[in-house]
């Protein structure tokens, strides 16, 4: 077991995260030596919606390296690439510097990179991020943990994974950013006859890819963390939207040491809910494969809203859920402490980024969670041999390439420790 990292004293802390708290709004770091990108500058922080896009390789000065962020054992051949929410890192500085100490431990080396949140203003901001910052630092093995309001491609003219109608178009991709191709993508199609919902809505210039298909597998191993959506009002909390925000984050890097650690270990492997409408048959079909060893389950329900209460099952270590947990606030906030190691899930119009369903776990207490989380869809061959769940997620990516929008919510780096 490894030795637990001690506290940072509170002065220290204080200042730390006040010197952070400088970097990430000034960016201080000028110029280009070393690889360190200049700040966003007033000109660019003003760019139209309909600026073209940066598919020239221009920098658009909107990305900062920080230098001593991390480092591993030379030549380990595990690098992970940390790109944080620029405003976002100085309030969770404290967990960061635990986080990456853990991945250093693990034999990692860590390179961290601030980036402006999302906006509207810049359609392409996905584009510089991939083609001046990660494609450059592509190596065997890769791993890139997105933490924040981040950039987030979307892909798709007609993709249509649940069936319905108004759920036709474009989808969250992280596949992109471990693609290094540029001559593939183009932004010129118009598909807002299918009346979809804005999400999955694609017309031309709005930064959202043409294509259906991937151009080929990724090259890297990819997680994206944004509890951004998690309300207070859902959620009932007392704080400020900001607090609120800020708070999960830091649960969920809480949680992520303490299992690192040794402090809490999934007593279910994995298992399969399928929901067919009857509660004592709610959890027959077993995932029974890969050399697992499946302990017990047992559930009791309230009423038929399939609100199910585990009763010896938490946390489980891989759960494949088809619509049996619910994907309602009210349900998440009864959940406290460790939820699953990587919770997959599939439901009609719970599979786009944002979704409840995808993210409400990881404000529980949920390290991961999947989009499009079918048997048939991922593919978690590895895990008990040690496979990170960033390599569950590249392979299952892989196999097929019309499915693009298969994204891991989450730390990309963990493994199954048992």
């Amino acid at each position: 077991m490894k030795k637990m990292h001690e506290p940072l004293h509170k002065v220290q802390a204080d200042a730390r995260a006040a010197f952070f708290a400088i970097l990430a709004s000034l960016c201080i770091f000028s110029g280009c030596t070393n690889g360190i990108l200049n700040p966003l500058s007033p000109a660019d922080d003003a760019m139209d919606a309909n600026d073209a896009p940066l598919y020239s390789g221009e920098t658009s000065k909107s990305l900062c390296v920080l230098p001593g962020a991390g480092s591993g054992l030379a030549g380990s051949g595990k690098k992970v690439l940390l790109i944080v929410e620029s405003v976002l890192y100085s309030s969770i500085v404290n967990e960061l510097d635990i986080y990456r100490g853990d991945l250093v431990a693990d034999g990692w080396t860590v390179e961290t990179i601030l980036t402006p949140k999302r906006n509207n203003r810049n359609k392409y901001m996905h584009v510089d991020l991939a083609t001046n910052i990660i494609w450059p630092r592509i190596v065997p093995g890769m791993h890139v943990f997105f933490v924040g309001s981040c950039p987030m491609p979307y892909i798709g003219f007609g993709i249509n994974p649940d069936g319905h109608q108004d759920t036709k178009g474009a989808y969250a991709s992280t596949a992109y950013y471990g693609i290094p191709v540029t001559n593939y993508w183009t932004d010129t199609r118009d598909n807002s006859g299918f009346l979809s919902k804005s999400a999955q809505r694609n017309i031309p210039g709005d930064g959202k890819f043409d294509q259906d298909i991937l151009p080929s597998p990724p090259l890297v191993s990819i997680g994206f963390l944004d509890v951004s959506s998690l309300k207070i009002k859902g959620w009932g909390s007392l704080l400020d939207q900001n607090s609120f925000t800020i708070q999960k984050y830091r649960e969920y890097f809480a949680n992520n040491h303490s299992y690192r650690m040794n402090g809490w270990r999934p007593r279910i492997v994995a298992a399969q809910g399928e929901w067919t409408a009857s509660y004592s048959s709610a959890f027959s079909n077993w995932a029974i494969s890969n050399g697992f060893s499946y302990l017990a389950f047992r559930y009791s329900y309230s009423n038929a809203s399939q609100r199910f209460s585990p009763l010896n099952s938490i946390p489980f270590g891989v759960l494949y859920d088809t619509k049996v947990f619910s994907d309602k606030d009210s349900f998440w906030t009864n959940i406290h402490g460790q939820w699953a190691v990587l919770d997959l899930y599939y439901g009609s119009y719970q599979i786009d980024f944002g979704s409840k369903r995808l993210m409400n776990p990881l404000g529980a207490g949920a390290l991961a969670t999947g989009s499009m989380g079918a048997i048939n869809v991922w593919n978690i061959i590895g895990l008990e041999i040690g496979k990170t769940l960033g390599e569950i997620w590249k392979q299952s990516v892989s196999a097929d390439l019309k499915r693009p929008y298969v994204v891991l919510y989450g730390d990309p780096t963990l493994t199954l420790r048992r």
